[in-house]
């Protein structure tokens, strides 16, 4: 149709099944095709190593990419309510929130968890989410003797506000599997309520959204001692304020919805230009 065509994509990895090779020739065709790549850091370098040229990619976070979390009085209460019943009151919350599946590295976490734990009154481990690994997560809790562990099974939509509010840290330990985690939204909801985060290498948004030690902190993915080292530095009230103040910032101000909307807008204006060239 002789018309400009802009795609965005954050993909960086492709397995090594039947589909996506199959896939993989059609993808690297419309990329190559593309008048202009929107792309994240992670995705830019899949695609110049897959022989796309420089020239057409453009560095740019896609707002669809970024949710924002906002607390009401309602969420408020309901954290108050979880807290009670989950006899959370008076600890400090490391919560895990997602899915419960391999990918997910809960079981890292949960072993980091024991050693922290052992050092620190007060802690409790909050699991958030259901999944087929949840039995096989439980039982290693009881085979390690870790009682301030709690498994909340599935979380209602107009709950999970309160359960990011009530935390302390947010911790999302992913693995890589068959395909990595390319960007999970729950850790730049964490983020935007100023909560402190921990992430492992393994998720794809890492190298835009987190700085190492600023607004975060970034393991090597299976590494239940680093993971646990990180740990213990947000457990430190100074520490945990100032790098949750500063997660905070980078959502609501390098991510801020005007921001990345006038960036697309930028893109969309020069992949015009670029084709009438």
């Amino acid at each position: 149709m002789r018309k400009p065509v802009i795609v965005g994509d954050n993909h960086w990895h492709w397995s090594n099944t039947l589909l996506a090779r199959l896939y993989f020739p059609i993808a690297r065709l419309i990329a190559k095709q593309s008048t202009l790549l929107s792309v994240t850091k992670k995705s830019a370098e899949f695609w110049t190593l897959s022989g796309v040229p420089i020239r057409k990619m453009r560095l740019i976070t896609l707002p669809d990419y970024i949710t924002k979390l906002e607390i009401s009085d309602v969420d408020i209460n309901k954290a108050k309510e979880i807290k009670k019943k989950l006899e959370l009151e008076n600890k400090k919350v490391i919560l895990y929130y997602g899915r419960l599946i391999r990918k997910k590295g809960i079981e890292c976490l949960i072993k980091s968890f024991k050693k922290v734990s052992k050092e620190y009154e007060n802690l409790l481990l909050l699991i958030a989410g259901d999944g087929p690994e949840r039995k096989r997560l439980e039982d290693l809790c009881r085979e390690l003797d870790i009682h301030n562990v709690r498994f909340t099974g599935f979380v209602k939509h107009d709950e999970k506000n309160a359960y990011f509010y009530l935390c302390d840290i947010f911790v999302y330990p992913s693995v890589t599997l068959d395909i990595p985690e390319e960007w999970p939204l729950g850790v730049c909801e964490a983020m935007s309520l100023g909560k402190p985060v921990i992430v492992t290498k393994a998720v794809g948004s890492v190298n835009e959204l987190i700085f190492h030690g600023i607004n975060g902190y970034v393991v090597p993915e299976k590494d239940d001692g680093a993971l646990y080292k990180a740990t213990k530095w947000l457990l430190t009230d100074e520490l945990r304020a100032k790098i949750g103040m500063n997660a905070k910032r980078t959502i609501e101000v390098d991510f801020a919805y005007e921001k990345l909307f006038n960036h697309l807008h930028v893109v969309i204006d020069e992949g015009l230009l670029f084709k009438l060239k």
